[in-house]
């Protein structure tokens, strides 16, 4: 930093993974008046803190070009991030915002919402990792509207209501938007991708490990193009909407869970959205010596409905 007075034509500085600490930061952000031109700021993972995200704040008025900024894994909390967004008047020009897992909570992102109406250059946000719960969702909701430029958006739904997450979809409606991605801990490593239209026409892809979430695309969405079942990166089930002669295109691999009873209450959760697309084709489901235990079956027989070409079922 001692040094930047040289870079005056900098456009690009990654920092990231430096652990440079709140000192580092405070000593790079009273420079920041030598590197005007500066477009593409990323300081991800670097133990930076309050006094270093209020530091960087207090001299962000500089960075007027500033098109990218990455704060992600530096625990800022909501005081830090509050002062960040304070300043998003004099970067109207950012396109890339990442905040995931910074710590803020619904008081942070309540305040960053606030303020989201400078940004109307944003195409991309990253907020997951935050537990903004149910204030900060809505509040969002209803600023997020605004950018009509965001096409990619990805949040943490933690312990939010039924109703903020539907709220949360309509945001999928939003003109320019094309990838969601709406995360939630779970102690399963199962994860929900739904590939639908939304009312513009314009195909969106929703990630989640929420079930919750799967229903409501479910209710919310009259197309669907793509659904997809994973575990652990393998997937479990697929299916799409194809061309030519082949009209859809179906994966079915339930036997390999390494958990069927979670593998198989996943799955009763998608096989509603997927079988709007195609019913299950297998004609064989070997789930013998797998011990699917009394509630497994239960779960299977409730979705037989979805499997009208099953010949051979081996439960043994």
């Amino acid at each position: 930093a001692a040094h930047m007075s040289h870079l005056q034509q900098l456009q690009w500085l990654d920092l990231s993974g430096n652990y440079i600490g709140d000192i580092g930061a405070v000593s790079l952000a009273t420079k920041f008046h030598f590197i005007r031109k500066l477009k593409h700021c990323d300081l991800h993972d670097n133990r930076i803190t309050l006094k270093g995200a209020t530091a960087l704040a207090a001299h962000m008025s500089h960075l007027q070009q500033l098109e990218w900024l990455d704060l992600s894994g530096n625990r800022i909390g909501d005081i830090g991030g509050m002062s960040v967004c304070n300043k998003f008047c004099f970067i109207p020009n950012l396109k890339h915002l990442d905040f995931h897992n910074v710590t803020i909570t619904s008081t942070g992102a309540t305040a960053m919402a606030a303020h989201m109406s400078h940004l109307q250059q944003l195409e991309w946000l990253d907020l997951s990792g935050n537990d903004i719960g149910d204030d900060g969702t809505k509040a969002l909701n209803e600023n997020l509207v605004h950018l009509q430029q965001l096409k990619y958006m990805m949040l943490t739904a933690n312990d939010t209501s039924i109703d903020v997450k539907k709220s949360l979809l309509s945001l999928c409606n939003m003109e320019n938007l094309s990838e969601v991605k709406i995360s939630i801990e779970m102690s399963s490593y199962h994860v929900y991708h739904l590939d639908v239209y939304n009312n513009k026409g314009y195909r969106l892809i929703i990630e989640t490990g929420d079930a919750e979430i799967v229903k409501l695309v479910n209710q919310l969405f009259s197309q669907i193009h793509k659904v997809e079942l994973s575990c652990q990166q393998k997937v479990l089930y697929s299916v799409q909407t194809g061309e030519g002669e082949n009209p859809h295109k179906m994966t079915f691999d339930l036997p390999s869970a390494s958990d069927i009873t979670e593998s198989l209450k996943a799955l009763s959760v998608v096989l509603p959205v997927g079988h709007r697309l195609q019913a299950i084709d297998v004609e064989e489901l070997r789930l013998g010596r797998l011990h699917i235990r009394d509630e497994g079956v239960r779960l299977l027989a409730e979705m037989f409905c979805y499997f009208p070409s099953l010949k051979h079922l081996d439960l043994s």
